[in-house]
């Protein structure tokens, strides 16, 4: 056998076989404790004479020892009852690695059937412990729980068959959830329960780093995947990389289930990394995909005054299973004015019942930021679209849902190289409606496509819709295929009418956002596009034609479309074109342990627009400002010992006439991404 961990094991073996060692000395830290299943009845934790039940390792083994858990035979009954462990303990599963293996050879597993001990979970965390290659194949509650813990490490498990007990743990926060009619919503007042997690980490207070990594999560009834939880004034920084889940199922007496579900509340803050993770056949289906199951891949809940960042990558998921409200992604900002951070990139997200993506924004004062690039939706599925769509903006089966219900509220989406297809309702439905009782507006709603193909769904290409005012609307798209759909390409629906008072700028084409056009708008099967009360710059964009839209294809009441000029050749949608291919499914891994050389100092050139100077810049790592600069013309920004591993750079300029811009890099080990930038121009005079 070639494991790693194997090797260990045996190099162990003979290391203790050459001291002549029959015992470990429990009075020295650091020593290695053994266990095995139906070992005899009288053992000393030696690898001779390995304890036989958790129990008794645990008592002997003390903190900074390593316990490690000796393969049994398929057939023989896993160690029950639990394990607590002691600050920076080592628990390992010795032999091969056991994460998506199966349950026909032998494997180091252990289980906790009860609740007797240790509150039914089959392993307890403590602070800077470390849990790998061990095979849970059952638990009373959780199978791996932490609850303000400090750097503790979770690689290489396989979790099965958690929470029998079918205990709540996640709950989604209290929100209200708009409907289609104005200013009228729906209070969910105790939010929406889920099982226990197969792996969660609480925190309240703690400043800490959690790792889970590489695990395979599957087969229960009434489980989470992989949840992590700050309240109170925690601190997490989150790292959850190549970790496979699939076949978890909702119980009824469950309000929904989550694969992997990130969640602040209070003014705790959590910035997490979701990489190369896959989530498969997620929730309960009865007929298809259709079944009693509210199912979500990636899930973010904020509350209070918290702020959560999460930055996913090559992420694929497939087959969310349930009713009209199971995602691939969602945002839920719930209540309490949270900040609610989101980049999604290079992940797939195919056949989902309900709406593939959504960023929900439904908390009075809440920012919510969604940032996609080289994204796939596609293929909703939820057969009641159409009357859906007419009674909730939402849970109908959009490819992409930005909803703002809460006043005052900001919410931004932006969808880069993306390809949003074949979804029942709309590709992007852009929906605000304030259901909180305030009386007073959004604050903004915006949305920005480009490069992308928003194309051949069902109901529409492209919905905005308002219910009631909003302060500030800006929806900009370019360079986008919006061809298309068995119903109209692009719906604009102004309900507030006349007595909307906000500003508002639509620009497919030749507006004030400054879209350069080269939108594909042709093919509606009802027509083109339709506006009620909202004005439409849509120039320099193919219509089908070299003389644009044809008679009837557009229809506008109470508003105007601005067309002309128009392109006379088909040179419109993505530049380049997309090459947006599946990523490779991702397996669960142990983490590599190649060190990367570290570069002591960064140094950063800093950008600004012809005759202006930079006068402030702000460099943020991992979303928390790492260093702030004030000078009359600055050039570069250095920075001493970034992170080891994967983290992410940020730099927010000013120039001397108030312009901002954005540039922001993602490093992963001794590899950089190429900067993502975004600049604001100035509004106001520059100052000399």
């Amino acid at each position: 056998m070639t494991s790693v961990l194997w090797r260990l094991w045996s190099a162990t073996v003979l290391v203790f076989a050459l001291m002549g060692c029959s015992a470990v000395d429990a009075s020295a830290a650091g020593r290695t404790w053994f266990v095995r299943a139906a070992a005899g009845a009288v053992g000393d934790g030696s690898i001779q004479r390995p304890f036989a039940t958790l129990a008794a390792v645990e008592q002997a083994a003390g903190p900074g020892d390593t316990i490690m858990v000796i393969p049994s035979p398929s057939g023989t009954a896993a160690l029950d009852g639990g394990i607590a462990l002691k600050p920076g303990q080592k628990l390992v599963g010795a032999g091969p690695a056991v994460a998506g293996v199966g349950s026909s050879s032998a494997a180091p597993r252990i289980a906790n059937s009860s609740s007797a001990r240790n509150s039914g979970d089959a392993v307890v965390l403590a602070d800077r412990v470390e849990v790998s290659n061990i095979a849970i194949v059952g638990a009373n509650r959780g199978g791996i729980y932490g609850s303000d813990v400090k750097d503790v490490s979770v690689h290489g498990n396989d979790v099965t068959a958690t929470n029998t007990s079918c205990t709540t743990g996640f709950v989604v926060q209290p929100f209200i959830l708009p409907t289609s009619v104005p200013g009228v919503g729906v209070p969910f007042s105790s939010g929406l329960s889920n099982g226990w997690a197969a792996i969660m980490v609480d925190e309240s207070h703690t400043t800490t780093k959690v790792s889970i990594d590489g695990n395979f999560v599957h087969d229960a009834n009434c489980a989470d995947g992989v949840d992590i939880r700050a309240s109170g004034t925690a601190n997490i920084t989150a790292q959850v990389d190549h970790n496979g889940l699939t076949r978890l199922r909702q119980d009824m007496s469950k309000s929904s289930l989550l694969a992997i579900g990130l969640q602040t509340t209070d003014t705790s803050r959590l910035v997490a990394e979701v990489d190369n993770n896959s989530e498969t056949y997620i929730g309960t289906a009865t007929f298809g995909d259709f079944g009693q199951a509210d199912s979500e891949g990636l899930f973010e809940n904020t509350a209070g005054h918290s702020h959560l960042v999460e930055h996913v990558d090559r992420n694929v998921f497939a087959h969310g299973l349930g009713h009209l409200s199971a995602n691939c992604v969602e945002m839920a900002a719930s209540n309490g004015g949270p900040t609610e951070e989101m980049t999604l990139s290079n992940s797939t997200c195919d056949y989902v019942v309900g709406d593939i993506i959504e960023a929900a924004n439904l908390s009075r004062d809440a920012t919510m930021i969604l940032d996609i690039d080289h994204v796939r939706a596609s293929h909703s599925t939820f057969v009641g679209a159409q009357p859906q769509a007419q009674a909730e903006p939402g849970d109908d089966g959009d490819c992409l849902l930005e909803v703002a219900s809460g006043s005052g509220s900001t919410t931004s989406v932006t969808v880069n190289r993306s390809q949003f297809t074949n979804c029942v309702a709309d590709g992007i439905g852009v929906v605000s409606n304030v259901v909180d009782g305030a009386n007073a507006p959004v604050k903004k709603i915006s949305f920005d496509a480009e490069n992308s193909r928003i194309f051949a769904n069902q109901l529409s290409n492209l919905r905005v819709a308002s219910a009631t005012q909003v302060s500030e609307l800006d929806g900009k798209v370019e360079n986008t295929d919006l061809s298309q759909s068995a119903g109209t390409l692009v719906i604009l629906d102004n309900r507030y009418g006349a007595l909307y008072s906000g500003h508002t700028n639509l620009d497919l084409g030749g507006g004030s956002l400054g879209s350069t056009g080269h939108n594909c708008i042709y093919g509606g099967a009802q027509t083109d596009v339709s506006s009620l009360n909202y004005n439409l710059e849509a120039k320099h964009d193919w219509w089908g034609n070299p003389n644009g839209p044809a008679p009837g294809r557009t229809l506008a009441t109470g508003a105007k479309i601005a067309y002309n000029p128009v392109l006379t050749h088909a040179t419109c949608g993505p530049v380049p074109p997309l090459g947006l291919s599946a990523p490779p499914a991702s397996t669960p891994r142990a983490p590599s342990t190649r060190n990367c050389i570290d570069r002591r100092r960064f140094s950063f050139r800093l950008h600004h627009p012809h005759g202006e100077r930079v006068v402030r810049a702000v460099l943020y790592v991992n979303g928390k400002v790492a260093r702030r600069v004030r000078g009359r013309n600055l050039r570069r920004l250095a920075l001493r010992d970034l992170p080891q591993g994967n983290f992410v750079v940020r730099i927010r300029t000013t120039t001397n006439t108030g312009a901002t811009a954005t540039s922001r890099r993602r490093y992963r080990g001794c590899s950089k991404t190429g900067p993502r930038n975004h600049t604001a121009p100035s509004r106001r005079r520059r100052s000399r």
